[in-house]
C-alpha cells in the first residue's frame, strides 16, 4: 500500500505512518487521514484490530518545491551551509548530503553530487511565500 508502514519495536509497540500534506491550516485537520492510516494499517496486519493507539503525534518534514534537496552553501549568505528539503528520502541520503557539505566547507568538493554552479537560480532566502 502507497504510504503505509507497520513498524514492530523492541518494547512491544508498533509504529504505523505516515501521512502526507502539501499544506494545512489547523494542526488538528489530519485526524481523519490518521484514522484513515490506521483503518489500512489494520486490513494489512489484523493483529492490530483491536490495539489501542498509544500516542498520535504529527511532525513537519521539509520539502523543496522542487525534487532535489537543498544542499550546500547559501548564495546569499556565503557562510550558512544548509542541508534541508529532502522530505522523505532524508534518511536515506542523509549521510551522502552530509559528506557533500562538509567536503564544500572543507574545501574538498564531492564531485559525486551535482554542480551547484546554478544554484543562485533556485535556491534564495525568503521569510514567507504564497502559494
Amino acid at each position: 500500500m502507497d504510504g503505509l508502514y507497520v513498524v514492530p519495536h523492541d518494547n512491544g509497540l508498533v509504529a504505523v505512518g505516515s501521512t502526507s500534506e502539501n499544506s494545512f491550516a489547523d494542526p488538528a485537520s489530519n485526524d481523519s487521514l490518521l484514522e484513515d492510516l490506521l483503518a489500512r494499517a489494520r486490513a494489512v496486519v489484523p493483529l492490530l484490530e483491536h490495539a489501542p493507539v498509544v500516542e498520535r503525534w504529527a511532525g513537519l518534514r521539509p520539502k523543496a518545491i522542487g525534487r532535489d534537496p537543498m544542499v550546500g552553501r547559501h548564495p546569499d549568505h556565503r557562510r550558512l551551509h544548509t542541508l534541508t528539503g529532502g522530505f522523505k528520502i532524508s534518511f536515506g541520503l542523509a549521510h551522502r548530503l552530509a559528506a557533500g557539505v562538509i567536503g564544500e566547507i572543507t574545501g574538498q568538493p564531492d564531485e559525486a553530487l551535482p554542480d551547484r554552479s546554478a544554484a543562485t537560480a533556485i535556491f534564495h532566502c525568503c521569510a514567507h511565500r504564497e502559494f
